[in-house]
């Protein structure tokens, strides 16, 4: 039988069937979120628009909806795809197309259980214990993200999307400046830092 388990940038072995959280570190996922393409690598910049930067987006945009946010919303919106750095991005038509919906969000669930779990477990708030975010901020920040990524970053202009991203809710990247591996891997942390700390 084919083994479960992969290898990550700083050599940690993560078993995707059964996720040790002890296995997860924030260095491994900031890595590879920097190197994963957003949009299977479909966008109009010399750089890779990464997961990375994608997910700084999402917490941006939390920050400007919800000005009084908890720390506990942000770490969740920061880390809202952290499972990508682990299992990859499988494209939306792929997912739908090889009827995979069902066994990614298990997958998804699993790993995101795990880094919450290994990232975040003794950390305290407020004299509050870390409990992710399920509420409909991020899945709404989420979506706006990815109609004004594809607005501005590819071909077909995000057309296939219902909600449009209006000039006016430009709040970030207003040329949207495709960030090197580096600087996305940087940003990440920072953020991930400064809300951890």
């Amino acid at each position: 039988m084919q083994s479960t388990t992969r290898e990550t940038y700083t050599g940690q072995k993560v078993d995707l069937a059964h996720p040790d959280p002890k296995s997860i570190n924030i260095e491994d996922i900031a890595w590879h979120l920097a190197r994963i393409a957003r949009y299977n690598g479909a966008t109009r910049s010399d750089n890779v628009y990464s997961v990375a930067q994608h997910c700084v987006l999402v917490l941006n945009r939390v920050r400007s909806q919800e000005p009084a946010a908890s720390q506990s919303l942000l770490l969740t919106a920061l880390l809202h795809n952290a499972h990508v750095a682990y299992i990859g991005d499988v494209i939306s038509p792929m997912g739908q197309l090889l009827d995979l919906r069902l066994p990614l969000q298990r997958l998804k669930s699993r790993m995101q259980n795990a880094i919450y779990t290994g990232l975040l477990k003794e950390m305290r708030f407020g004299g509050q214990k870390f409990v992710a975010y399920l509420g409909p901020v991020i899945p709404a920040a989420d979506k706006w993200a990815a109609s004004y990524e594809s607005y501005h970053l590819l071909h077909s202009r995000g057309n296939w999307h219902t909600d449009k991203v209006f000039l006016e809710e430009e709040f970030i990247m207003r040329n949207v400046i495709v960030w090197s591996p580096e600087q996305a891997r940087s940003s990440f942390l920072n953020h991930y830092r400064d809300l951890s700390s």
